[in-house]
Order: structure tokens, then C-alpha cells, then sequence
């Protein structure tokens, strides 16, 4: 039976015709058991690759794709999980998502014991955005006012624009590598402490695959032709030249990711990672649809440059693992880490009036996200996936969690 022709997130609108509208079609309902088929089979694949992987326990579908994804194996084995995690977006939208309704008490860990570092980036050379900044700043406040963070425990880097006198304060490359090592090295936060690390910016994609580095050649000094993609934050001073007329790098998600580990090792693994970025690679849609947070990659050259130079910077670390090994795999031990949407989608930004009646943007995860922490909606015993669950959807953007321990309390991860 062929499809009928329904919009995307098509189940949500035959809910939406059956209980509003009471309109249902035979047609309809064929194609949602279609979709519940083909989950099955999909799902079939996945517990194959899970087992490769020394996987046990529940199938996390998030860490799988990851795992296949950063092991460069086939497209079509990567293909059948990222399709099996789209298909499943549907079932969501079957009905209006309400979330658990858990009675609110206040976080069990001391605020003293939170600490952050908040990065928001506006100024870009190309792409500019709009609401990153505030977006940053709503986050500060929420932590200060709401959670009772002190504000000595939050570092700040806001990118309104490239020229300020204090450059310290600006979001480029070296500065937030160097704010987000320091973590790593600071006597004052204890280890079990709670760490925040937020970023709203650009993100971006490199499909490795349409790079080719001869790993004989002199001149080349990693080979990663053939390994999936790379994702990556970018920083606010990207593709421009540092002192030595070299061209600045994105951030890749392999130095993200082992510097989270260094952190990890030194100050435990209570540490929420909060992106509202996007990575989207593969996708139809154009890049320059208002308030979307996805830039195109570097060139070539500034993809190798951006290993290479996340391996120069952490390769003195005790037990780092080389981020140019063609068996990495990301730590999924060390942090959690709630995202603005899938891979494959957009993370926007939404225009809006503020109480003193200016007019300005903010991300529509960061907003959300914010809402709902402060909401009565969640409570002591909330989970990182109950409070993913409770956030608003939106078809254009499906907010995820992923991390080992994803499904432990709010803020505790024990």
C-alpha cells in the first residue's frame, strides 16, 4: 500500500483528525501500522549493532547512532538507525505531549555547588545571529535568581560583537577552550560538584567522506577519509586567520567531547551539557531560513587543522585518547547532555516582546527549557528524560537527551 500524502509528522495530524476533527480514514490508519512495522525492523538492526558495540541493558537509540557514526562503518548501517530514529519522532506527535506532572520541590544539591559557564555567540563573520546573546543571559539568570547558583560560580562569553576592550570576555576559539579546561584545574569546585555548561551559536557538520587525506603524503597529517562526519560548535572568530595567518577552526565534538572527560576525571561526572545549536548535515531545506543556528563547514583544510589542533591541545592529558584514532568512539560516561534537535534538524530562534516592550529573539529550546525548569511541572525526582519528555514540540525541531546516565535525577546523575 502506498503512502497516503500527508505533511510531515503525519500521525500527530490523523490524532489530530480522529480527536478533534473526528475524521478518520481507513488510509490514515493503514499507514500509522505501517510506521509501527517498520519501527520493528528497524529496531531488529539496531539491537544487531548494539551488540556489536558490547552494548547491554535498554537500546540507548541516541548512543547507537553515535557509536556507528564515529566507528565510520557502513552508510547503510548508519542509514537504518538514523532512519529508525526518525520514524520513531512520529509516535510523539500522536497526541499533544503534557509531560509527567510531579509535584516541584527544590533541588536537593546545595546551590553553593553549582558552577557554570555560559557561552552565547551573535557576531559571526558570516551567518550573524539574533538571541544567542540573551539566550545566555536568560540562562545566568534562571541559575542566579531561580537555583540560587552564586554568581562567582558563573563564567561568562557573550559575542555581541568582535570589538570590545576586554577580549578575555569573547567567545572565540582559544577563550573557550581555555574557560572550559580551567574547569578541570579549579581547586575551589570539589569533586561531585554539579557543572553547567551551556552554548547557544552556531553549530555546524563535516561529512568526513567527501574529505580525502593520503595519509602517505608529508604534508598530511591525519587520514579520516571515509569516517562519517564530524559535528562541531563554532566559535566567533571561525575561518578568520589567528597571528600566524592560520586559518581558526571550528570546535569538533572529539575535543568537545575529551575535554568533558578531562573535566569528568577531575571533578566527577555531574556535569549537564546544554546546546542549543544545531548540526544538521544531510538535509533539504536551506541554511539561510531566518533564526536557524547551522552554518556550512570549513574547508578542507580547517577540518584537519581542527583535529589536529584539538589533539595538540589535549594530547598531554592523562589518559586521553587520541582524537584522530580511527577507532574513537565518544565518552557517553562523563555528562549529560540536553540538545536543541535532532541531527537532521533545525534549532531556531523566535522573535518576541519583552516585559519592558522592546522587541528581541530567543532561542525557541532555550526558551522553553527555562519555562519548564521553572515551572511546577517537575520536581525532586525528576529525570533528565522526564524533563525532555515534558518539553513543548514543535515540528520543526525535536529536543534530545542522550548520555549514560540520562535516566538519574536532575542534576544528581547518581
Amino acid at each position: 500500500m502506498s503512502k497516503p500524502n500527508l505533511p510531515q509528522f503525519s500521525a500527530w495530524l490523523f490524532l489530530r483528525k480522529w480527536y478533534i476533527e473526528g475524521d478518520t480514514k481507513v488510509s490514515e490508519v493503514s499507514y500509522l501500522n505501517e510506521i509501527t512495522e517498520e519501527i520493528a525492523q528497524l529496531q531488529k538492526s539496531e539491537a544487531q549493532l548494539a551488540r556489536q558495540y558490547g552494548m547491554s541493558g535498554v537500546i540507548d537509540s541516541v548512543e547507537v547512532l553515535m557509536k556507528t557514526k564515529a566507528l565510520a562503518l557502513s552508510d547503510g548501517k548508519f542509514t537504518r538507525v538514523q532512519k529508525m530514529i526518525r520514524t520513531k519522532l512520529e509516535i510523539p506527535f500522536l497526541v499533544p505531549n503534557c509531560g509527567p506532572i510531579i509535584p516541584h520541590c527544590p533541588p536537593r544539591t546545595s546551590a553553593s555547588r553549582f558552577w557554570a559557564i555560559l557561552i552565547g555567540i551573535d557576531w559571526y563573520q558570516s551567518s550573524p545571529l539574533r538571541g544567542c546573546v540573551s539566550d545566555a543571559i536568560s540562562m545566568e539568570k534562571f541559575l542566579i535568581e531561580v537555583l540560587g547558583v552564586p554568581k562567582n560560580h558563573i563564567q561568562t562569553l557573550h559575542g555581541p560583537q568582535i570589538h570590545t576592550p576586554d577580549v578575555s570576555t569573547l567567545p572565540n576559539r582559544a577563550n573557550i577552550i581555555r574557560m572550559l579546561l580551567s574547569l578541570a584545574g579549579n581547586p575551589d569546585i570539589e569533586t561531585g560538584d554539579n557543572i553547567i555548561i551551556y552554548y547557544s551559536g552556531h553549530g555546524s557538520c563535516y561529512q568526513c567522506s567527501e574529505y580525502y587525506f593520503d595519509k602517505d603524503s608529508p604534508s598530511t597529517t591525519v587520514s579520516i577519509a571515509g569516517a562519517g562526519s564530524t559535528e562541531a560548535l563554532c566559535p566567533m572568530d571561525r575561518d578568520m586567520l589567528d597571528e600566524n595567518g592560520v586559518t581558526i577552526p571550528d570546535i569538533s565534538d572529539r575535543e568537545f567531547n575529551s575535554i568533558l572527560t578531562q573535566i569528568s576525571r577531575s571533578k566527577g561526572h555531574r556535569i549537564t551539557v546544554i546546546l542549543d545549536c544545531c548540526h544538521a548535515g544531510s538535509i533539504t531545506r536551506g541554511i539561510d531560513e531566518q533564526g536557524v543556528r547551522r552554518v556550512p563547514p570549513l574547508s578542507r583544510a580547517s577540518l584537519e587543522e581542527m583535529l589536529v589542533s584539538a589533539d595538540r591541545t589535549m594530547k598531554d592529558f592523562p589518559g586521553y585518547r587520541s582524537v584522530l584514532a580511527e577507532d574513537w568512539c565518544p565518552d557517553m560516561d562523563s555528562h549529560v547532555v540536553l540538545a536543541a534537535c535532532r541531527e537532521y534538524e533545525f534549532a531556531k530562534a523566535r522573535r518576541v516582546t519583552r516585559e519592558d516592550g522592546t522587541v528581541g529573539f530567543n532561542g525557541i529550546f532555550t526558551e522553553s527549557l527555562i519555562g519548564l525548569l521553572k515551572s511546577d511541572t517537575l520536581g525532586e525526582g525528576s529525570t533528565y528524560l522526564d524533563l525532555i519528555d515534558a518539553l513543548p514540540r514543535f515540528t520543526f525541531q525535536s529536543p534530545v537527551v542522550a548520555g549514560k546516565r540520562k535516566n538519574t535525577r536532575l542534576w544528581d546523575q547518581d
